[in-house]
């Protein structure tokens, strides 16, 4: 469906007026390329895999820049813990529309902060937070994977306190950023999300179905 809803955005449908997503919305991190590849293309199955293949080797290339800026001596490690899982790790990165390109947007961000931290430019936080902010938009999971830790680090780190405190006020800048725009987008002209729902107990006949997408989850 996500390509469907790409299309549809390609075709002048940005808003996704009419949809009726499921859990997040995907947008601004892999809706948008692939309704620019099928503007620029059109709409083609090889959209599909090549897309996918691009956005899988930008999480690679942004988790081994951020792994060797400061030095590239255990560059070699980092590279062999990026291949080494690939083959195995591969079917899923090739997946149209997953977390993968929220991975790359989240990476990005830890690069613009740690600049900042090296050179004091406050333009790399201000980019870290718009980022961030289009991120969470379009997936959830970026709660759990930049904004907590950064906000633990503010408070644990020993590091410069001036640092920390501007460090959490442009975390506190991006949630506001992406309040605002969930604020916009909630109306009949925008796509409808319904979310995730509120948490439930399953039946017991569905308790060992549960506990195997548990491991198999862990496992992956």
């Amino acid at each position: 469906s996500g390509i469907l809803e790409a299309a549809d955005i390609a075709n002048g449908n940005i808003t996704l007026k009419g949809w009726y997503l499921s859990t997040v919305t995907f947008y601004f991190t892999d809706l948008v390329w692939f309704a620019l590849a099928i503007k620029l293309f059109g709409y083609s199955e090889w959209i599909t895999y090549v897309i996918p293949g691009l956005m899988a080797g930008s999480l690679f290339a942004s988790c081994y820049a951020l792994g060797t800026i400061s030095g590239y001596k255990k560059a070699w490690a980092l590279l062999l813990f990026l291949a080494f899982p690939g083959a195995a790790v591969s079917y899923m990165l090739s997946v149209a529309i997953i977390h993968v390109p929220t991975y790359t947007y989240i990476v990005i961000s830890y690069i613009l902060i740690d600049f900042y931290c090296r050179r004091r430019n406050r333009l790399y936080l201000f980019l870290s937070s718009i980022i961030a902010s289009l991120t969470i938009f379009s997936d959830d999971i970026t709660i759990y994977l930049f904004f907590l830790p950064i906000a633990l680090s503010c408070f644990i780190a020993n590091e410069n306190a001036k640092d920390k405190f501007v460090i959490f006020s442009s975390l506190v800048f991006s949630y506001f950023l992406f309040k605002l725009i969930l604020h916009f987008t909630n109306s009949a002209d925008f796509f409808y999300l319904p979310g995730v729902g509120s948490p439930t107990f399953v039946s017991y006949d569905k308790l060992t179905f549960n506990i195997s997408l548990l491991f198999k989850g862990l496992l992956i």
